[in-house]
This record gives structure tokens, sequence and C-alpha cells, in this order.
């Protein structure tokens, strides 16, 4: 007897901190978690959205989508109580990275003054192609304008905090880094 077609949501995030342990961690058996599963707790729980909202985003149904959230709540649980290592599976599907920059290559210190903001599409660890879209200079202009991009790099700077947590709010994946251009941070990550 065949089961059901399994859903695949649609994943438009990309985890960038993977492995997780707690300090006392004795070598115990890990507790696995799909890229999918993580984004399910971002949309739900982090950025508080209703179920219909996030089963939309997936591309499933809202049932199909509180049972995603459910097994990455169980396994964050499962991680905070008793210890056991927690690792984000890394995929290796294309993503969008996307980043601010003043000569279109370089991560710019400043987001909220940098003309562009380049959207690459990354696949294999290198970058496939990249497009270029002007800034429009404001909070939710920004998030906006990038809310397809799996991946938001941003400079480790204090300029960034704001334009970080109001892209957090919105659901993408907004994180700090010290690299200056894309494939610095491709290699690192």
């Amino acid at each position: 007897m065949r089961g059901r077609k399994k859903a695949v949501p649609t994943v438009g995030f990309k985890a960038v901190y993977c492995d997780f342990v707690a300090l006392n961690s004795v070598d115990k058996e890990v507790v696995e978690m799909e890229q999918g599963e993580l984004y399910a707790l971002l949309l739900a729980d982090f950025c508080q959205l209703y179920q219909d909202e996030c089963a939309l985003r997936f591309g499933v149904s809202r049932p199909t989508f509180s049972r995603i959230v459910e097994r990455a709540r169980k396994k964050a649980a499962v991680h905070l109580i008793t210890g056991r290592p927690l690792a984000i599976k890394k995929e290796s599907a294309s993503f969008t990275a996307a980043y601010p920059s003043i000569d279109r290559l370089t991560i710019a210190k400043e987001p909220l003054e940098a003309p562009y903001f380049v959207l690459a599409t990354v696949g294999n660890d290198a970058i496939e192609s990249m497009r270029f879209v002007d800034n429009p200079k404001k909070l939710p202009l920004i998030a906006q304008a990038l809310k397809n991009a799996s991946v938001i790099l941003l400079p480790d700077t204090p300029q960034a905090d704001c334009l970080q947590n109001s892209l957090l709010e919105s659901g993408a994946a907004a994180v700090r880094t010290d690299k200056t251009t894309l494939e610095e941070w491709l290699k690192r990550n």
C-alpha cells in the first residue's frame, strides 16, 4: 500500500547557523532539523504569523504547515530539555543571497546609504547569476524589495541593527557578517 505523496514546502530561507550544542553536552545522538522546519519556527514563532499566512509562504496546506511546525518545536524542545546536539541539515539547493552594495561587488558598511542591493543566485556554493535593484532606503520598502531573498547579508556595523530587526520581523533571514564579499561568506558557510 502506498501512502500519500509528501508535500514539499517552498522554503525561501537559508540557515546560517547550523550546529547547536549544549555547553555541558556529552557526546549524544544528534537531533536533525530540516531547513524548512527552522523556517517554520521563524515564521510561526519568531514573526508570530498566523498559520494560514505561513502555509501560503510555504506553498502547502494549513494542516501540513501545522505538522511541519509541530515537528520543529518538538525537535527544539528535545534539544533544550535533553541537551542533545541540534544540527540543521545543510541542503545543497540553490538559494538567493542579497546584500547592500556601493560597487555591486562588496557588502556596503552602511546599508541604508548603499545605492544598490545585489540579489545573487547561488548553487553548489558558487554564484550562478546576479541582478541589481535600487535601494529604496526606507525600512518597509527594503523588506518588500528583498522578500524573495533566502538570506540577506548585512555588515557587522551599528547602522545595520535596525535594518536587521526590521527584516527579521518581516520573516527574512537577515544575518550579520564581517566578510566584505559574498564569495568570502560562501567559503565560511
